[in-house]
């Protein structure tokens, strides 16, 4: 009497199934380039008895594209506003550049990063802007605004890119 076994062909045949889609869907998954910078130390930003205070820097980074793709930029921080009384109209506005340029929302005047409050804010904001091949210089810049007198500070900064890509 001879027993005929298909379990060693089904288990091949499945094997051959898994790698042909594995060879075939290769091509159209494709992993994001993420790049990340972050900063700890506080950055102040003064208002220098003016209003608006001067532009300051908060975090920046430079990355490389291979081809056209759409960056979307994560920024979270923890902010501060200090010296003028909690809920005034005294914030530090911001804006995320990329190669100089303002991307939307940031882009507005009153884009707060935090108002004077009596405790620290953790805030965090998500953008994207298509580029070219080539560098690109990320960047995020802050100032006091509002007619109230106050200092602010930012830390605990995180500035994440993914590129979105064909």
């Amino acid at each position: 009497m001879y027993v005929l076994s298909y379990q060693p062909i089904i288990r091949q045949s499945m094997f051959g199934v898994l790698c042909a889609l594995s060879l075939l869907t290769a091509r159209a998954v494709q992993a994001d380039d993420v790049d990340a910078v972050f900063n700890t130390n506080p950055v102040f930003v003064p208002d220098n008895g003016n209003n608006p205070g001067p532009l300051v820097t908060l975090i920046q980074t430079v990355i490389n594209t291979p081809g056209p793709r759409e960056l979307v930029i994560h920024y979270f921080a923890e902010c501060a506003v200090s010296g003028a009384a909690a809920g005034s109209t005294r914030f530090i506005d911001y804006t995320i550049l990329v190669n100089g340029v303002p991307v939307p929302p940031t882009n507005v005047i009153d884009s707060a990063l935090c108002q004077a409050t009596v405790d620290d804010e953790s805030v965090g904001t998500v953008v994207v802007k298509p580029v070219s091949e080539g560098n690109h210089t990320i960047l995020v810049q802050g100032q006091m605004r509002g007619p109230a007198p106050g200092q602010g500070v930012v830390d605990e900064q995180s500035l994440v890119i993914e590129e979105e890509g064909p």
